[in-house]
């Protein structure tokens, strides 16, 4: 590897990005309602981090530099072993999780920048080499898989609006939580209509939440829901819907949309006018500019109970 040159910006810029890069470890980053590419990118940082820093040494210390190609993978894989397993320490302390997932792409990422940018990556064959880097390269693909998934449901959560859900797209199952969230199935007696199949509890409260969806809702007059009972009963359930501004304050009842809603037996169509969503919070204008979450949960039933949902969708007048 060529010799550094002691002029900028290998003297000033590099350490001081690596330092950047190190503060970043520790504050900073996404929060439980940050969008989902931003919290599953900032995981994929670690693989970026410790690439960055194993390129570093490999340009700073030509003794680094000079081992051969298995002895670099050995050292670095040690050493981010070790840096990681500090870092992980002093995360967990500051309230931050530990994760041995993160260890391991803290890992990987500095066997990336030796397979990548070693010169002593040439001592191998080239076949060999690619091949390392190729296992290298899908482990990291597999280990985030979350988060090109993600990044392919953002596509196509684009592509279908306004429709915000009809479980068309694949992974579209990404972009709800909750903890009756189901699985998808055909409405029973139709083979040609696909549904999310939720699954109601007797807890307080128990359904789901559509939690990654466009934001922007503006320019739109109706709500519309297609929702499927398959009992012989009514289903009392609630719809609830808010923005970004209520996640950040206290996220008290009156300061979202909250609607109770009868379902009867069969198919329903269940139509909410965005106005109404405007005008819930008690004291301000909802931004639907900046819806953040819809929910569709019950309460308290008296015995577990299913719902489909088949559609969600936004509509003008």
């Amino acid at each position: 590897m060529p010799r550094l040159s002691k002029r900028w910006p290998h003297t000033f810029l590099l350490p001081a990005l690596a330092l950047i890069v190190l503060v970043f470890a520790f504050v900073g980053g996404p929060d439980y309602y940050s969008p989902r590419s931003f919290q599953l990118a900032w995981n994929l940082g670690h693989v970026v981090a410790f690439m960055f820093w194993a390129c570093l040494c490999l340009l700073y210390f030509q003794s680094l530099a000079r081992l051969s190609l298995v002895r670099q993978f050995a050292l670095f894989a040690l050493a981010a072993a070790i840096f990681g397993a500090l870092i992980e320490i002093v995360q967990s302390q500051l309230g931050r999780q530990a994760s041995w997932n993160d260890l391991l792409s803290d890992i990987l990422g500095s066997l990336l920048a030796v397979s990548l940018l070693s010169a002593q990556r040439r001592q191998i064959k080239t076949a060999l080499r690619i091949l390392i880097q190729t296992v290298l390269i899908m482990t990291v693909v597999v280990l985030h898989r979350g988060f090109f998934v993600a990044l392919l449901d953002d596509y196509y959560a684009r592509r279908q609006f306004p429709v915000l859900a009809d479980f068309s797209a694949p992974f579209e199952l990404s972009r709800w939580g909750g903890d009756a969230a189901g699985q998808l199935l055909h409405i029973p007696g139709n083979r040609t209509v696909l549904a999310l199949k939720v699954l109601l509890t007797t807890d307080l409260y128990s359904g789901v939440g559509l939690k990654h969806a466009p934001a922007n809702w503006q320019g739109y007059s109706f709500l519309r829901l297609r929702l499927y009972n398959p009992a012989e009963d009514e289903l009392l359930i609630t719809c609830r819907i808010h923005d970004k501004q209520h996640t950040q304050g206290d996220q008290v009842y009156s300061d979202r949309f909250n609607r109770r809603i009868r379902l009867s037996p069969g198919w329903n169509t269940v139509q909410i006018s965005l106005q109404d969503i405007i005008d819930a919070p008690a004291s301000r204008k909802m931004d639907i500019t900046r819806i953040n979450g819809l929910g569709i949960f019950s309460t308290r039933l008296q015995q577990v109970r299913s719902l489909f949902i088949s559609e969600i969708k936004l509509i003008r007048q």
